[in-house]
C-alpha cells in the first residue's frame, strides 16, 4: 500500500486535462450532484488508507456494473442496468476516486446518506489544506446517494454481520455476555469515525504509527470490520478486564471493547442491504436461535413448516378479511357470472401461487447456513394429525420452555404480564418461514439483496402463525403478499399497492416487478413469481423510481359476445378477439412512469 498523503487540495484537480473535466461534467450532470462536491471527494480519496484487496475489490465491481443493461423489460421498453457515465464510474477510473468509493461503502451503513454526509464533511473539514473550497454537507449526501447503488453490491453490512457472529460465537459465556454483544450494534459519530480514518493514515505511512489501541463501546463489530475493510487484516479484540476475544498476532490494531454502554454514540449499524446468507443468520442471532436446543428444533422443523404453509395458505382477492374470497373461488362464485360453478376435479388444474418446493428448499438452506447438500426436490409433509411442536427436537425444545417460562399459561405460579416463551418461539418460527417464502418469490435470487427493515409486524406473518399454531388454513389477502415481499428488498409500495396500481419499483438498487407482465402463458405453479434486476430502471434514456398503472386511459373490452366463447373442449390457445391487439401505453411523470395496457384494432 503506498503511503497516504495527509492533505488534499482541490486546485490540482482543476488543473487536469480538458478530457477528464469533460468527464466530470459529465458524470456529475448525470446524476445531477454539484461538480465541486465530485473533484472535492476524488482528491480526498488520495488521503485515504485502503488495503489494495479492497480496492481490487471496489474496481473489480464497478468495471462489472458498466454493462449497461442488466435487464429489459419488454413490456415496457425500458432497461434496468447501470450507467458507464455516472459518479461512481468517473471515480473508478482514479485510484483516488477508488478508495473514496470504499470510504462511501462504509459511509452508507450508518443510518442514511444524510449521516453519512454529515460524516464526510467533517473529515473534509479536518484534512483540506484549502478550506475555501469545501462543499456543503447537503452536497455530499446528494454525491453518497446517487452512488448507493453501485456500493450495495460490495456488501460491507455483511462483514459487519459476520464480525457479530464471529464476537458471539467467541465471547459468549453468560446470559449476559450475550445481550452485551447482541446490543453491539451501534456505529461511531462523524468525529469517531473521522478519527479512525486519520489513525489508519498515520498507521499506513511509513515511519508513523506502528500500532494503535481502540477503546470503544458499543460498536465493536462495527469497527472491527472497518478495521478489516481498510487495512486487510483482522484486528484483536479484548475485553476491559482484560479477556482475550480475537487474538490476531500479525494485527497492529487492537480493539478494547468496554461494556459501559452508558456511552455508546447514537447512531446505529444499518443492517439494511445484507445478502439471503448473512440476513439468515442474522435473523437467528438475533432472536436466540442459533445454538443450542433452539438451533435443532428450527432447524428440524423449518421443511415440515414450509409445506404445512404452502399447503394450507389461501390467497384472497379482497383486502377485508372478514370479506376474503379465495382466489380460485372468486369467479364461479360471482352469481352474476354466466358460467356453471367450476367442478372439483376442475380445481386440480388451478394455477399454484407459489413456486416448486425445491426453490423454497434452496432458500431455507441459504438461511439457516446448511449446504447445497440438504436442498431437497421435496418438501416433507407431516403425517396426518400432527403438529409442528408434536416432533420430536421442537417438543423437547417447547418443554424446556414451559419449565423455565414465568407467564400464567405455563405456571400456576406465573406472573399476569409476563410474556410466553413458548409463544415467542412459535413467532419466530413463523416470521423465520414467511421470510423464507417471500424471497423465494423471487427469480433467480441468487445475488438478491435482502433489507432488514420494518416488515417484520404483518398480517401475513400472523396468517402463517395460525397455520402453525391450529393446523388449519388461513385466508390472506394477495396484495398484502406481495406488500410484504417488496419490503423484503426495501421497497415501500404500500399506498400504490391498495390503489392496486403498482406494476414495477426501483430502490436500493433493485427492480421489481411482477413475471406475468412478461409472458402470456400462465404457469400451473409461481404465478405469483417476481423478477427482479439489480440496477436503475431507464426509459428513454432517462431515470424512474416506479411504475404505476393508469386504468382510466386504456381502452377495454366490452361483454363478451355469445361468439366468443368456447363451445366446444378446447385442448390449444383460441384467439377470441382476432380483430383486435392488446397494447402497452405509456406516459411520463414527475419521476415516474404511467402505463396502461387496452386493445386497439389490428392494422391491416
Amino acid at each position: 500500500m503506498t503511503s497516504p498523503q495527509l492533505q488534499w487540495e482541490l486546485n490540482r484537480s482543476l488543473d487536469s486535462s480538458l478530457s477528464v473535466a469533460r468527464g466530470v461534467i459529465q458524470a456529475s450532470t448525470s446524476d445531477n450532484v454539484q461538480t465541486l462536491a465530485l473533484l472535492a471527494c476524488e482528491r480526498f480519496g488520495a488521503t485515504l488508507a485502503i488495503c489494495p484487496e479492497t480496492c481490487r475489490k471496489v474496481e473489480a465491481q464497478i468495471i462489472l456494473l458498466q454493462t449497461p443493461t442488466s435487464a429489459v423489460v419488454s413490456f415496457l421498453s425500458a432497461v434496468i442496468g447501470y450507467s458507464k457515465d455516472d459518479c461512481a464510474s468517473q471515480l473508478a477510473r482514479s485510484l483516488a476516486g477508488v478508495q473514496f468509493i470504499a470510504l462511501a461503502t462504509v459511509l452508507l451503513t450508518i443510518g442514511s446518506s444524510y449521516h453519512g454526509g454529515e460524516a464526510l464533511a467533517h473529515m473534509l473539514r479536518t484534512s483540506a489544506a484549502d478550506k475555501t473550497l469545501l462543499p456543503p454537507a447537503r452536497q455530499l449526501k446528494d454525491l453518497l446517494a446517487s452512488i448507493e447503488h453501485k456500493c450495495v453490491p460490495l456488501k460491507f453490512p455483511d462483514m459487519v454481520s459476520g464480525w457479530s457472529k464471529i464476537l458471539l460465537d467467541f465471547a459468549t459465556t453468560t446470559p449476559e455476555d450475550r445481550t452485551f454483544w447482541k446490543t453491539n450494534h451501534f456505529v461511531p459519530n462523524a468525529e469517531g469515525i473521522g478519527g479512525l480514518v486519520d489513525a489508519f493514515r498515520q498507521l499506513s505511512r511509513v515511519g508513523n504509527a506502528a500500532s494503535i489501541t481502540l477503546k470503544i463501546a458499543g460498536c465493536t463489530a462495527w469497527v472491527a470490520a472497518f478495521t478489516q475493510w481498510c487495512l486487510g487484516v483482522a484486528p484483536s479484540i479484548y475485553l476491559d478486564n482484560g479477556r482475550a476475544i480475537f487474538v490476531q498476532p500479525k494485527s497492529n490494531v487492537t480493539i478494547i471493547a468496554i461494556k459501559d454502554t452508558k456511552s455508546c454514540p447514537d447512531l446505529e449499524i444499518n443492517f439494511r442491504m445484507l445478502s439471503i446468507e448473512a440476513y439468515g443468520q442474522l435473523l437467528l442471532c438475533q432472536c436466540d436461535l442459533d445454538f443450542g436446543s433452539a438451533h435443532r428444533a428450527i432447524t428440524h422443523s423449518l421443511p415440515y413448516a414450509m409445506k404445512q404453509i404452502v399447503s394450507m395458505l389461501r390467497l384472497s382477492v379482497l383486502k377485508s378479511f372478514d370479506r376474503a374470497v379465495e382466489l380460485r373461488d372468486w369467479q364461479h362464485k360471482q352469481k352474476r357470472a354466466i358460467y356453471d360453478e367450476v367442478s372439483e376435479e376442475a380445481t386440480r388444474f388451478a394455477a399454484y401461487p407459489f413456486p416448486k418446493d425445491v426453490t423454497i428448499s434452496n432458500i431455507l438452506c441459504r438461511m439457516l447456513g446448511l449446504s447445497d447438500s440438504h436442498v431437497s426436490n421435496k418438501l416433507p409433509p407431516l403425517e396426518e394429525g400432527l403438529m409442528v411442536t408434536d416432533l420430536p427436537l421442537v417438543n423437547f425444545h417447547v418443554e424446556s420452555l414451559r419449565r423455565t417460562c414465568r407467564c400464567r399459561t405455563c405456571s400456576s405460579t406465573g406472573l399476569m404480564f409476563e410474556a410466553c416463551k413458548t409463544a415467542l418461539f412459535m413467532g419466530q418460527l413463523s416470521e423465520f418461514a414467511a421470510d423464507v417464502l417471500l424471497l423465494s418469490l423471487f427469480e433467480s435470487p441468487e445475488a438478491l439483496l435482502v433489507y432488514n427493515g420494518s416488515h417484520r409486524r404483518s398480517d401475513f406473518i400472523h396468517a402463517i402463525r395460525l397455520i402453525l399454531t391450529t393446523g388449519k388454513p388461513n385466508t390472506v389477502p394477495l396484495t398484502e403478499v406481495l406488500r410484504a415481499a417488496l419490503s423484503l428488498v426495501g421497497h415501500e409500495v404500500t399506498d400504490d399497492l391498495n390503489r392496486d396500481v403498482w406494476v414495477l419499483s426501483c430502490y436500493k438498487g433493485q427492480a421489481t416487478y411482477p413475471k406475468l407482465f412478461e409472458t402470456r402463458c400462465l404457469q400451473d405453479s409461481g404465478y405469483l413469481t417476481i423478477c427482479w434486476a439489480p440496477g436503475l430502471l431507464r426509459y428513454d434514456g432517462e431515470v424512474y423510481s416506479k411504475v404505476i398503472g393508469d386504468r382510466g386511459a386504456g381502452q377495454t373490452l366490452e361483454r363478451l359476445r355469445p361468439n366468443d366463447m368456447a363451445t366446444k373442449a378446447v385442448n390449444l390457445p383460441i384467439y377470441l378477439v382476432p380483430d383486435q391487439r392488446l397494447v402497452w401505453r405509456i406516459v411520463r411523470d414527475d419521476g415516474f412512469l404511467r402505463i396502461n395496457v387496452g386493445i386497439e384494432p389490428t392494422s391491416h
